[in-house]
């Protein structure tokens, strides 16, 4: 029995109605526990070895509470944005091919704390066409283009030759990179090494900074290998952009 298994069995003995629950993120199976409460939102928390069962049940208390404003399209009008996953992802969830090889882009609902993609089913009557195009609006209304150290530290350089492009949140915030505009205003040039750093931003280098391809790439496998969940690795590849 694993210790998901154990917490659940424990659960159910302590009067909570919980059930195993596997969720595909980016490709990824991340295995969860659903709490069931009656609610049209139900809590999932995604325990570790150590977590009691005490622990979930004050961990779903958390994630519970939900407006559920959230689900409805006078919310998502203003609040559906586009993200970025791998190709070989999973989820059930509407999307297209982006221009980036191996690399989809899908609609989610920004709601802060609770955010969530929008299923191929989806539920409001309005054509897929029209919904791309209000998740193209808002993305591109929320773009944001710094230099590296600006990033980090604060305080922008003139030797920066890497810049973040993400969002405000910088939560799934690789989808960012539709914003076309948002690049040439920045002034930083009109080609570049596009590195797909993860789901929540991409690293732009134009491509006369002094680093070759194979540096690139270099940097995508350090960051991935050591920073990256695989859940939010969109993969090793280095792309050409130009804007």
């Amino acid at each position: 029995m694993t210790k998901r298994d154990e917490l659940v069995a424990e659960l159910l003995t302590m009067g909570v109605n919980a059930e195993a629950f596997d969720k595909i993120s980016n490709g990824v199976t991340c295995e969860g526990i659903r709490i069931m409460d009656g609610s049209s939102i139900n809590p999932i928390v995604y325990p570790t070895e150590t977590t009691t069962a005490q622990e979930v049940i004050e961990m779903s208390k958390q994630n519970n509470g939900i407006d559920e404003t959230i689900l409805t399209f006078d919310f998502a009008r203003e609040h559906v944005k586009i993200g970025m996953m791998r190709s070989s992802g999973g989820d059930n969830v509407i999307r297209r091919t982006s221009e980036f090889d191996g690399i989809d882009e899908y609609m989610y609902v920004d709601g802060g704390k609770c955010s969530y993609k929008i299923p191929v089913a989806c539920p409001w009557d309005i054509s897929e066409d029209e919904l791309w195009k209000l998740a193209e609006r808002n993305t591109k209304a929320d773009t944001v283009l710094c230099g590296m150290s600006e990033m980090i530290i604060g305080i922008p350089s003139d030797d920066d030759i890497l810049f973040v492009l993400t969002n405000k949140s910088t939560f799934r915030g690789a989808g960012n990179i539709i914003d076309k505009d948002a690049i040439r205003a920045k002034g930083i040039g009109t080609k570049f090494y596009a590195i797909p750093s993860s789901i929540h931003e991409w690293i732009l280098a134009p491509v006369d900074c002094g680093l070759t391809p194979e540096e690139v790439t270099e940097i995508i496998s350090q960051v991935n290998g050591s920073v990256v969940d695989p859940e939010d690795q969109l993969g090793d590849h280095v792309y050409i952009l130009e804007v």
